[in-house]
C-alpha cells in the first residue's frame, strides 16, 4: 500500500491536483470577509512558489496566472452562496489548467488555452460589470481593457503561434473594441449578468474569427454563419435578461 502511494504521488497529474488543492485551501481563507493583509501576501507567495516549481517553462503562461490572481483579488462577494462556491471552483480549475499547460500535461493544448482565455475573460466581464459604477467606470473599464490585452497577446503568441508584432496588433484591436463595447453595452439596462453575457459573446466571436483567419479557414460562408449566430444569441440574451431601467 505504501509503495502504491509513493508511485501515485510521482504521477504528474496527481501532483498538479495536489497543487491546485493547496491553492484552493489558501484561496478559501483569503476570500473570507475582513481577512488580514498578511494572509493575502501569504496566498500570493504560496501560489507563486507552486507555479514556479519546477522552474520550467515559467514565463509562457505567466500572463494567465497574473490575470487569474487579479481576478481573485477583485472578485466580489455575491449575496448568493451558490455563486460564491461556483466562482471558487472555477478559480481552482483555472489554476490547474494553467499548471497543466505549463508542464505539458494536457493534450490539445491550443483548445485548452483557448478555453482558459475565454473563461478568464468571462469572469473578468462578470466581476467588472458587478462592481462598476459612475465613480469608477473609467478606471475599471480601462484597467479591464489593458489587462485583457495582455491575456489576448499571450493566446495569440502561444496558442496561435503569431509573432510578437502581429500578436500586439491583433490584441490591440481586441482591447480597443472591448473598451468601446463596454461603454456601449453598459448604457443598456441589462443588469450586470446581461452586460457580461453580451460582452463575452463579442469576445467569443472575435476570437473565433481570429482563429479561423490565422488557420486559413475563414471564408464568407463562415462569416455569415457566425453573423447569424451572433444575432440569434444577442436576441436570446435580450429576451432572457431581466431589464432594469
Amino acid at each position: 500500500m505504501v509503495q502504491k502511494l509513493k508511485l501515485a504521488l510521482k504521477s504528474q497529474r496527481l501532483r498538479l491536483v495536489l497543487k491546485a488543492a493547496i491553492f484552493g485551501f489558501f484561496l478559501y481563507f483569503v476570500r473570507q470577509d475582513a481577512v488580514d493583509t498578511f494572509f493575502w501576501g501569504l496566498f500570493f507567495f504560496v501560489t507563486l512558489v507552486i507555479y514556479f516549481r519546477p522552474f520550467f517553462n515559467h514565463l509562457t503562461y505567466i500572463r494567465s496566472l497574473i490575470f487569474l490572481l487579479g481576478l481573485v483579488f477583485i472578485a466580489p462577494i455575491f449575496f448568493n452562496k451558490f455563486y460564491n462556491i461556483l466562482v471558487f471552483i472555477f478559480f481552482v480549475l483555472a489554476f490547474y489548467i494553467i499548471l497543466a499547460l505549463k508542464e505539458f500535461v494536457l493534450v490539445k493544448r491550443t483548445w485548452w488555452h483557448y478555453s482558459l482565455t475565454i473563461f478568464l475573460l468571462y469572469l473578468a466581464t462578470l466581476f467588472v460589470s458587478f462592481k462598476i459604477n459612475l465613480n469608477n467606470f473609467l478606471i475599471l473599464s480601462t484597467t479591464f481593457s489593458l489587462s485583457s490585452f495582455l491575456l489576448m497577446s499571450e493566446f495569440m503568441q502561444i496558442g496561435l503561434g503569431l509573432n510578437y508584432r502581429r500578436s500586439v496588433v491583433v490584441s490591440g484591436v481586441f482591447s480597443f473594441l472591448l473598451f468601446q463595447g463596454f461603454w456601449v453595452v453598459s448604457i443598456l439596462p441589462l443588469g450586470f449578468i446581461g452586460v457580461a453575457n453580451l460582452l463575452s459573446l463579442g469576445i467569443f466571436m472575435f476570437m473565433d474569427l481570429a482563429i479561423n483567419f490565422y488557420t486559413n479557414q475563414l471564408n464568407w460562408r463562415l462569416i455569415w454563419q457566425r453573423f447569424i449566430l451572433f444575432l440569434v444569441l444577442v436576441l436570446f440574451i435580450f429576451y432572457s435578461t431581466k431589464w432594469s431601467l
